[in-house]
């Protein structure tokens, strides 16, 4: 919740302090283009802070009685899954693509561009922030790991653990991965890296996906 705060604050502060931008640049800043995104995404926050039931874990009785014959057909295969490498794999590639737009500043027009650019990557992150995080409080769903004995108790009754869907590492992932794809075409137009960098950042996405 903090992290939202955080990200709508110094969107704000980007949009209202005036930039130089850059002749090159693909992208610029209006209060008639990002003035609907920051207010949608302030709304977004109001509905995320209002949503949250501070609902407490599972306690142990519950989460014995849990079962997986109870879930759908469709997700009780994931029941039967808990490895803390696919988790931590999955952290590590989420991480890397929330990062990946950075490189983008290595080229010079780019970096003489970073206010834009920085607004437009915190206004993403805003609105994913916010809309995985109302989903987690309307829907209320129990992690797969929840059903599985193999998990520790102390996290099958964690009060994160029945905030399952949508996954968080997801939306952030492919969020990262349009971004990046995204901005480096209309930066480098007809580049004949644009396949690749498609390609690989939504591979890599998807990787995320599979494995949480």
């Amino acid at each position: 919740m903090r992290f939202f705060v955080e990200l709508l604050k110094y969107s704000l502060l980007i949009v209202l302090v005036p930039s130089v931008v850059a002749a090159q640049s693909p992208y610029r800043l209006s209060w008639k283009t990002d003035g609907p995104i920051l207010g949608t995404a302030g709304l977004l926050g109001v509905t995320m802070f209002a949503t949250d039931k501070h609902l407490p874990g599972f306690t142990v009785e519950e989460v014995n009685a849990l079962s997986p014959a109870n879930v759908n057909a469709f997700d009780r295969p994931a029941t039967k899954n808990y490895a803390t490498k696919a988790s931590d794999i999955s952290t590590a590639l989420q991480f890397t693509l929330f990062v990946s737009p950075v490189a983008l500043l290595l080229d010079d027009d780019v970096r003489d561009d970073v206010v834009t650019f920085g607004a437009m990557y915190l206004e993403i992150a805003a609105l994913a922030t916010t809309t995985s995080q109302i989903a987690k409080n309307i829907v209320d769903r129990a992690r797969p790991f929840v059903y599985n004995p193999a998990a520790s108790m102390s996290e099958r009754t964690d009060p994160d653990a029945r905030r399952s869907f949508f996954s968080g590492h997801t939306t952030f992932a492919f969020a990262s991965a349009v971004f990046l794809s995204t901005a480096y075409c209309d930066y480098f137009p007809g580049s004949s890296w644009s396949l690749y960098i498609w390609a690989g950042s939504l591979s890599a996405a998807t990787a995320v996906a599979i494995l949480r």
